[in-house]
């Protein structure tokens, strides 16, 4: 230390910046200068001009400052300054070799130092040669047995352990034992050191009977030589912990563990960077135990000391953000994970680089997390990365590599590509196996992957050689009772249930499950997995008094360990809920399941609010379905308990997505600036498509990602960006939340009925997989103001679906026969609504929200059992789900009243005059009426110089709607164009008399270019109406002429009362189960409006100017917009009998009249 300060006085003292860090070192007061400069910081400027003044003194003796500088250098690089180091230990080198010469023991000296540094920092392949070098010269000037020589062995060998070349390592490491037990003797603690380090190969290679005797050796040396509480016998204490944890001997592992950090705290102090590593290798052990909540604290408590010790941004605190991460993932909270994986890896990437072996390891370990919150593009992403520098770093046939390759092909499995999987675990595997050996534990891993892919596929000969083969080498490295080995047993377990014999699965689950009671403990999360298993085996067999104690364990183990909140808790409580149904008890099944889909529901928001879209969609998929609930009540259908708490579960996830869209539009204007940088950061990543399953890029738009790094980056900043957006808004602007059944009720004002319809499938509790999953159906729940709830099971959706197809074709085309079109509409309405009569008698005004392709069907146009359109006798309107109404009723309360009407109307689409007006309902590649699939493809469709035939609206029409709508703005021709429309603010009602279209993204007429494009696969890309310039490519205001879905979405139309949409196939979208229909009608509810009106087929543009002019009328005369669409339909019906001119128009939402202009 002293001379630490004498070399920074002699050499700095001209230099501002060396005073304040000399008074500090002098202030440390510490043995070990590393410790001052781990508090003192020395940065990289610093640093260089250090060694600059050094190398340019006129001193007499200029090795003695090359020595000082070298050691400061060494001291910087233990510190964790690899920035300040460097400059010191190359200018140190560099005397030493001018002045000394290049074979002087110093020289091997800096030499040791510098390639320890390359080494810390990732650079092994540099490092490797300084080493080779620093032994040649230890070899040639002090002898081949000389201790110093013995040095320069271990530290070669350690970076040849750390590269994964094992049978390279191992003799150098027994010849630098072999000199100090010959030299120092067999007692002298370096020689102890050389049996550590020996014996942490022979760990490596999974020879853990061998290392064990070794790690004993070392430490009966130094407790002998250096005592039983020197900071060195710590070190020994933790190696053997370390082992005995490898072997699965926990409970011998732990008390050495504690017994170091008693050590260190002592002598070392509670501050030392030396405690925290004993802390964090304690909670380690906690936490491989279960100990979640004694772990925790000792993780945050290492990180708080290092940060202090060290800096907050040393790479020691990185490591142990990364076991808390770790920790935080295995507790399911993976929000707060995530962000203490990336947190460990901004460190990383700054002092280490992006290519470093550790900071590889948290790319890994952030997949991991994002893939368990269902991002699986961003998590393939870094999989991808990670694997790519550990194949450029290590090489190809590195054990790390394998690891990438491990970890890629299980999310390739996860996602069902098994295809893509299979190859890699193989690649995986025949490393490890040439690499480290057929028996090593770390080929165990991909053994055990590739065996539950072929299982999973069905083919469980080839797998269960494969599990037998893994449990073997587990058990010949850590004996029988390891906690690696009770997994191998539950899949194997696994395996001879699907094969059918489960009295053989019985005892390897009760195997498993009594090695981790021992190993683990009995309050384990990975008992209640193993007691979770031998339940469900047990109920499938019909041992349902034997499963329930298994099932109710399990449930308290993981809400004690993990919180009820824990999605394995709420799993837990569905399958207890299962078990009790299965038994009758349908008043504790109700009890059970009400009580996990409560838990869920009150979680969902928190749990959906800050992803993305494409997380949300994926994380609700993994949530436990409410088709389990549904198909419990239906099996008791006269159960008025089990109705109303299946409704309400149905209601808490029913169009939860597109609600939370709207919200997320709705912060727009509290937030607008934050809601700003959300959107553009959200525009970046959707430009930015990830790399198709081969990892090569595919056609992408402007500003592509070149890189996974560039699409982690964009990812990253949508999901703060829109963090940001959400804490800035109180709780209850953020989400409707929880629906309760009295407040949906209660917005049943004027007569009105809710009809809720859901696509399920039917759930088989303890059926062997794929049996669990029976046929898709649809189930209505009928909802009275009331508050009286009747539920009817519909039938089978393929059934329904495919009238739905005939009715949708036949009604769509103006030529099909009229009876032929009531016949099949008589059809679907026996199917659908008809079976609701006895409940809906008296009942006309009704709100219908239907799934499926359901909700491609307005049911005003079916023909009931008096030979009625229904639309004769009711009123309908159309939801997403029943929440629309408790949201549209909040909103009503602040809404802020708007008076401004726009009418759009007859674009330009070669944005010039073209002529006299055209009637007709042409255009590419018209659609020929299948369902939700039209023939045009988006590429053909949103292509330049598509002709897209004049609208020719006359001046007579607009006459009209000028009359209707008094004050109107009208944009037509030149004027209609989508720059316009973007600009348009506060609406009251929007009306667009244009061309309209839903494309289909698959290819079409196959040109290669299209077959790679992934700009389609997104719903809301694919519909769009047709504005001026659209056949031009553009109106000269910087857009295309196509204003989609995904751009209006962005519109702050909050509170706008109706739009319409006298244009093509704009209610028209994909359906999807349980979230309404993702196009256009979507796009306008997250936009703010609250009613639309859009057309489900391609509407005749005469009788369609008629309809909405008379539709126009009557919101003039004050009728509610329901009703009055349903009497301009009625007066269409009236002249066109057929439905293809009056039932193609689709009306949802709002139903009140429009507030007076």
């Amino acid at each position: 230390m002293l001379a630490m300060t004498r070399l920074l006085r002699r050499w700095g003292k001209r230099t501002l910046w060396a005073l304040p860090l000399v008074a500090c070192m002098a202030q440390a007061q510490v043995a070990d200068p590393s410790d001052g400069l781990k508090r003192c910081q020395l940065d990289g400027a610093q640093a260089k001009e250090l060694a600059e003044s050094v190398a340019n003194s006129k001193e007499r003796r200029p090795e003695e400052g090359a020595r000082l500088l070298g050691s400061l250098g060494a001291q910087c690089a233990k510190a964790g300054h690899y920035d300040a180091a460097e400059p010191l230990l190359r200018k140190a080198l560099a005397v030493q070799e001018e002045v000394l010469g290049r074979e002087h023991p110093d020289t091997a000296m800096s030499l040791n130092n510098l390639a320890w540094l390359l080494n810390a920092k990732g650079e092994s392949a540099l490092a490797e040669p300084l080493y080779r070098q620093a032994l040649a010269i230890r070899e040639k000037v002090e002898g081949p047995e000389h201790p110093d020589t013995a040095m320069s062995l271990n530290n070669l060998a350690e970076l040849l352990r750390e590269r994964g070349d094992y049978a390279a390592a191992e003799p150098l490491y027994r010849r630098a034992l072999a000199i100090q037990e010959k030299i120092l003797g067999p007692e002298h603690p370096d020689t102890a050191t050389s049996l550590n380090n020996l014996a942490l190969l022979l760990a490596a290679e999974g020879d853990y009977p061998a290392a064990e005797p070794l790690y004993r050796g070392a430490l009966a040396i130094q407790e002998k030589t250096l005592g039983p509480e020197h900071p060195t016998t710590a070190t020994s204490l933790t190696n053997l912990a370390s082992v005995l944890a490898a072997k699965g001997d926990y409970a011998a592992a732990e008390p050495l563990y504690r017994r170091a950090l008693a050590i260190r705290e002592k002598v070392l102090g509670s501050e030392h960077a030396d405690t925290a590593t004993s802390l964090n290798n304690l909670g380690w052990l906690l936490a491989t135990r279960g100990d979640y909540a004694g772990a925790e604290p000792l993780y945050r408590r290492a990180i708080s000391l290092q940060a202090r010790a060290l800096g907050s941004e040393h790479p020691a605190v990185a490591t142990s953000l990364n076991n808390l991460g770790g920790l935080l993932y295995f507790k399911g909270r993976y929000a707060e994970a995530e962000a203490v994986y990336r947190q460990a890896l901004t460190i990383q990437q700054r002092l280490l680089g992006a290519e470093h072996p550790d900071t590889t390891r948290t790319l890994s370990n952030l997949a991991v997390v994002l893939a368990a919150q269902g991002d699986y593009a961003a998590a393939e992403l870094l999989y991808r990365q990670a694997l790519a520098i550990r194949e450029k770093v290590l090489g190809p046939e590195h054990p790390d590599t394998a690891t990438s390759l491990n970890n890629l092909g299980r999310l390739l499995a996860a996602k069902g590509d098994y295809t893509g999987a299979e190859p890699l675990y193989r690649r995986a595997l025949a490393i490890r196996e040439k690499v480290l050996g057929p028996d090593h534990p770390d080929t165990a891993p991909p053994l055990n992957n590739l065996a539950l892919l072929l299982s999973a596929r069905g083919d469980y000969a080839g797998a269960e050689p494969l599990y037998r083969r893994t449990l073997a080498i587990q058990e010949k490295a850590a004996g029988p009772d390891n906690p690696e080995a009770a997994t191998t047993l539950s899949n194997l377990a696994e395996l001879f249930a699907a094969k059918g014999d489960p009295r053989t699965a019985e005892q390897f689950h009760r195997q498993a499950l009594a090695i981790r009671e021992k190993v683990l403990g009995p309050e384990n999360p990975k008992i209640a997995e193993s007691l979770n298993n031998l339940a469900f085996l047990l109920a499938s067999t019909g041992q349902y008094t034997a499963a329930e104690p298994a099932f109710r364990r399990a449930l308290a183990i993981t809400a004690k360990a993990l919180g009820p909140e824990h999605p394995n808790t709420i799993r837990y409580l569905f399958n207890l809920a299962a078990l009790l149904w299965a038994e009758g008890r349908s008043t504790e099944a109700r009890a059970s399941g009400e009580r996990a889909g409560r838990t869920e529901a009150t979680n969902l928001s928190r749990w959906l609010m800050p992803v993305e879209e494409t997380e949300q969609r994926a994380l609700l998929q993994s949530l436990m379905p409410v088709d389990i609930l549904i198909s419990f009540q239906l099996a008791q259908p006269q159960d008025r308990d089990a109705i109303r708490d299946v409704f309400w579960a149905l209601l808490q996830r029913k169009g939860r997505l597109q609600e939370i869209r709207a919200v997320q539009r709705r912060l727009a204007v509290r937030q607008p600036e934050l809601f700003h940088r959300w959107q553009l950061a959200r525009r970046a990543l959707d430009e930015c498509l990830p790399p198709n399953a081969a990892g090569t890029p595919l056609q992408q738009p402007a500003q592509p990602c070149s890189n996974g790094s560039e699409y982690e980056a964009r990812h990253r900043s949508a999901n703060e960006a829109l963090l940001s957006l959400y804490s800035a808004v109180p709780r209850e602007e953020q989400d409707l939340g929880i629906v309760e059944l009295e407040e949906l009720s209660a917005a049943l004002k004027g007569g009105w009925t809710l009809v809720e319809i859901a696509e399920y499938k039917v759930f088989h509790p303890f059926r062997p997989q794929p049996e669990t999953w029976g046929e898709s159906r649809y189930v209505a729940y009928v909802l009275f103001a009331d508050g009286r709830i009747e539920s009817r099971d519909l039938g089978a959706a393929d059934r329904i679906n495919a009238v739905v197809a005939k009715v949708r074709k036949l009604e769509a085309s103006p030529t099909s026969k009229i009876t032929a079109v009531r016949t099949a509409s008589k059809e679907l309405y026996e199917q659908t609504l008809g079976q609701l009569e006895e409940e809906l008698n008296g009942h006309s005004r009704l709100y219908v929200a239907a799934d499926g392709d359901l909700g491609l069907v307005d049911f005003s146009s079916l023909v009931d059992r008096k030979g009625h359109w229904f639309l004769e006798d009711h009123l309908v309107a159309n939801l997403t789900s029943g929440r629309d109404l408790v949201r549209l009723r909040r909103a009503e309360d602040g809404r802020r009243k708007l008076y401004g009407d726009y009418l759009v109307a007859d674009p330009s689409f070669l944005f010039r005059d073209t002529g006299v007006a055209r009637r007709t309902s042409d255009r590419p590649n018209s659609n020929k009426g299948a369902l939700g699939n039209p023939a045009i493809s988006c590429s053909v469709a949103f292509g330049k110089g598509v002709r897209w035939p004049r609208v020719g609206i006359t001046g007579q029409e607009i006459g009209g709607f000028r009359t209707a709508l008094p004050g109107v703005k009208v944009y037509d021709r030149e004027q209609a164009r989508e720059g316009v429309v973007k600009q348009i603010a506060e609406p009251r009602t929007l009306w667009f008399i244009t061309h309209g279209f839903f494309c289909d993204n698959t290819p079409a007429a196959g040109t290669p270019q299209e077959r790679t494009d992934r700009r389609w696969d997104d719903p809301m890309a694919r519909g769009a109406l047709v504005l001026a310039g659209a056949q031009a490519g553009g109106a000269g205001d910087g857009e295309d002429g196509y204003l989609q879905s995904s751009e209006i979405v962005d519109r702050n139309w909050q509170g706008a009362e109706l739009v319409v949409l006298g244009a093509c196939e704009t209610a028209l979208g994909v359906p999807s189960i349980g979230d309404g229909v993702y196009g256009m009608r979507r796009a306008f509810v997250v936009a703010g409006v609250r009613s639309q009106v859009m057309t489900l087929w391609q509407v005749s543009q005469s009788q369609s100017f008629e309809l909405l002019q008379t539709f126009a009328n009557f919101l003039h005369q004050g009728k509610g917009k329901a009703e009055a669409m349903r009497d301009a339909q009625r007066q269409m019906l009236r002249k066109y009998p057929h439905p293809y001119y009056w039932g193609g128009f689709y009306f949802s939402g709002d139903v009140v009249p429009l507030t007076a202009n």
